[in-house]
């Protein structure tokens, strides 16, 4: 015999039986059924399993959990009733879970609208009691969550049908009627009499169609009119929707009439730009041959890869703060610091193979500028430049609080020196020291670590 795991025990497994005759007693036998409890190991089903334990609050941890049966009574009748004919399925429609009440905690993240929701035992006892007490009000089963003022208008819109239906049916008779009296009455005129009848009645019929014209004519005046209207509506709505929306910015077209947005929030000068960097910097991710989806919205809402790297770009270009980047892509700002944590080393990474260059005495030579050549510096490879941020002191160690201060900025502070070329062209930096240190020393110490310009000019014009 078969019994519900959750009511085996005392008093449950009575009012178990209470809720099951109740249903019985309202007409509703597809309620009376069993599904077997979620069996298996993979991770998937031990998921399903901790939402069956939680809503019928038993233990997961028993043995023989996985023999047991869990009664419909804990479903929806909506559920039940709409797959009695078959298997009780494991997800529920977005539009199916939103009518029966499931719980956003009981989504099902890997799916999509078809599959939105964990099909879960959710209906507690007093709320099966309550669709019993309606279905036996009404004597009718309960579907779809109606309540009673939605059954009473729809009784309320049949009897409306049926009246317009009966209506329909009287003008046809009343129509028959005259003209069967129209054709009495010709059979009793003359001749005479029925060419006039009929010359009052072309008379009529264009009279009427004039009006009918004139009719067509308001109608389309009004049609135009309106449309006017709704189309200024929609230019107005497109206006207000046109700002920075977590969909404008990654829409190509709308970077194209606003070409300064993909500079300002990402420091590229076009967006096509950009993407086009990004095939090049991570193409397993970012490659529209291969994944055709790889730079627009995901159909289920989550954030997609692409967005996730620009959240991170902006929040390095643009110094905004978490909460603001939630508030636009309408997510936690917990899972903005996900991103961030796993997008930042990446654009680390790309970052110091653009900015620490390899040289060639060739290159230095042809890219001199004719200021340093007219002023015969024409073998001068690189420019050094010191570059002091100021920082907040030090108070957990006075060692350092010490280390840090600038005699140059008068302010405790980090030093980093940076290279560049005659021509402009930055190709190495130092990583950040205490500004204490000399610039001098700086110099000395990177060159110890640096091999860029591991060569002399006139080492390679002997060669040459």
């Amino acid at each position: 015999m078969k019994r519900c795991y959750p009511c085996e025990n005392g008093d449950d497994y009575d009012k178990c039986n209470e809720v099951r005759k109740g249903y019985e007693e309202a007409g509703m036998d597809y309620m009376l059924g069993y599904c077997t409890w979620p069996s298996g190991k993979t991770d998937q089903v031990e998921h399903r399993r901790s939402l069956f334990c939680k809503h019928l609050n038993c233990n997961s941890k028993n043995k023989n959990i996985d023999k047991k049966y869990v009664s419909y009574t804990h479903f929806h009748p909506t559920v039940i009733k709409k797959f009695r004919s078959g298997r009780l399925p494991f997800y529920l429609s977005k539009e199916l879970g939103d009518s029966v009440g499931i719980d956003r905690s009981d989504r099902y993240e890997q799916g999509d609208d078809s599959k939105f929701y964990h099909n879960v035992p959710s209906v507690s006892r007093n709320e099966a009691l309550s669709f019993i007490a309606i279905a036996k009000a009404e004597n009718i089963p309960v579907g779809g969550g109606h309540s009673i003022l939605k059954r009473k208008n729809m009784a309320d819109e049949q009897s409306r049908k049926k009246e317009r239906e009966n209506q329909e049916k009287e003008e046809k008779k009343e129509h028959r009627e005259k003209e069967k009296n129209e054709r009495k009455k010709l059979n009793l005129f003359t001749n005479e009499q029925q060419m006039k009848y009929v010359t009052s009645l072309q008379k009529k019929a264009k009279q009427d169609k004039e009006d009918y014209d004139d009719t067509i004519t308001a109608l389309k005046n009004q049609i135009n009119y309106l449309t006017a209207l709704v189309k200024a509506g929609e230019e107005k709505q497109e206006k207000i929707k046109s700002g920075l929306t977590r969909e404008n910015i990654i829409d190509e077209n709308w970077h194209e009439t606003r070409k300064q947005q993909c500079k300002d929030l990402f420091g590229f000068y076009s967006f096509k730009e950009m993407k086009i960097y990004m095939e090049c910097f991570w193409p397993e991710y970012f490659d529209e041959n291969k994944l055709p989806h790889c730079f627009k919205l995901k159909e289920n809402g989550n954030i997609s890869e692409f967005e996730q790297a620009l959240i991170t770009k902006m929040r390095f270009h643009r110094k905004v703060t978490v909460e603001h980047l939630a508030g636009i892509y309408g997510v936690h700002y917990t899972s903005i610091s996900r991103y961030i944590t796993k997008w930042a080393p990446r654009w680390g990474d790309i970052g110091l193979d653009l900015s620490i260059l390899h040289l060639t005495p060739e290159y230095l030579k042809k890219s001199c500028p004719k200021e340093f050549r007219d002023s015969g510096m024409q073998n001068v490879a690189a420019l050094v430049d010191g570059k002091v941020f100021k920082t907040e002191d030090c108070r957990k160690n006075s060692a350092i609080k010490r280390a840090m201060y600038s005699d140059k900025v008068h302010h405790p502070g980090v030093l980093q020196h940076t290279w560049t070329t005659p021509s402009g062209l930055t190709f190495d930096h130092s990583y950040l020291v205490t500004a204490r240190c000399t610039e001098t020393a700086l110099v000395e110490v990177r060159a110890q670590q640096s091999g860029f310009l591991d060569f002399s000019f006139e080492e390679e014009e002997e060669e040459l």
